[in-house]
This record gives C-alpha cells, sequence and structure tokens, in this order.
C-alpha cells in the first residue's frame, strides 16, 4: 500500500523526498540501475520515459491509497508528492536532465532548496489539522 514516510528532517533532500511514496522512489532507482547496466539503449530517453510515468503514477497512488470515505481525499499530499519527486530527480546527479544543453546542476540544488522551503509552508496553508470531536462527559 502506498505510503508517505516521514523522514529525519536533517538536510533539504529528506525534507522534500519525505513527500515522495517510498514505492516511487524505489522504481525509480531500480529502473535507473537496471538502465545503466543495458547496453544499447538511448539511456537519457528512456530515463525520461520512467521519469513522465512514475510523475503519473505518484498523484494516482497517493489518491487511491486511502480506503476510508470517512477520510478526505489527500488532495495537497498528492501534489506535494508529485512535486517533490520532479524536484527531486532534478536535483539528483546521473538525472535524465543532466545532459540537456541549459542544465546546470546548481538548478536542480536551488529547486531543491526552493522545494524545501515552500512546499512545508503551502502544507501548512492549504491543510487544516482534522477537527477532533471530544465526547461529552456522560451526565450524572
Amino acid at each position: 500500500m502506498w505510503h508517505l514516510t516521514p523522514a529525519p528532517r536533517k538536510t533539504a533532500t529528506t525534507k522534500v523526498i519525505r513527500y515522495i511514496p517510498d514505492e516511487i522512489v524505489a522504481a525509480y532507482l531500480a529502473a535507473y540501475n537496471a538502465l545503466v547496466a543495458a547496453a544499447n539503449i538511448p539511456l537519457q530517453t528512456v530515463l525520461r520515459i520512467v521519469v513522465v510515468v512514475l510523475t503519473i503514477l505518484t498523484p494516482i497512488g497517493i489518491l487511491y491509497a486511502t480506503d476510508d470515505p470517512s477520510k478526505p481525499r489527500p488532495t495537497f499530499q498528492a501534489l506535494a508528492a508529485t512535486l517533490s519527486f520532479v524536484i527531486w530527480v532534478f536535483a539528483i546527479p546521473g538525472n535524465p536532465f543532466s545532459l540537456l544543453s541549459w542544465y546546470q546542476p546548481v538548478y536542480g540544488f536551488l529547486l531543491l532548496i526552493l522545494g524545501t522551503f515552500v512546499i512545508p509552508i503551502l502544507e501548512r496553508v492549504f491543510v487544516r489539522p482534522s477537527q477532533v470531536v471530544v465526547p461529552a462527559p456522560p451526565g450524572p
């Protein structure tokens, strides 16, 4: 089942990656390692396809992760996870964007820093803690 695992908040990367489902990160890393080991394939093109597919699967997996109809759909979490995945891929070394003429590694790190600050702020703005209903004490 898809879940978000809180990671220790030590670095910019861990702050962003905590929004991404473990399955998506594992799928990207598995695909990356398999593709790097393969011969005679257009590595960057196939990696870009992997990123597009996983970017599409991220919100779908999160939106349909809960079976409890009493809980609201995790719309913000789905958007944050999708954005975080793209930021993470853009920032890691050897990413599928690294061979584009305009790409510089510093862009990925700047985007990572921006995401580190903006996504948690947006979470506080758009995600309200669920109201806890405290039952009244039993009458005399």
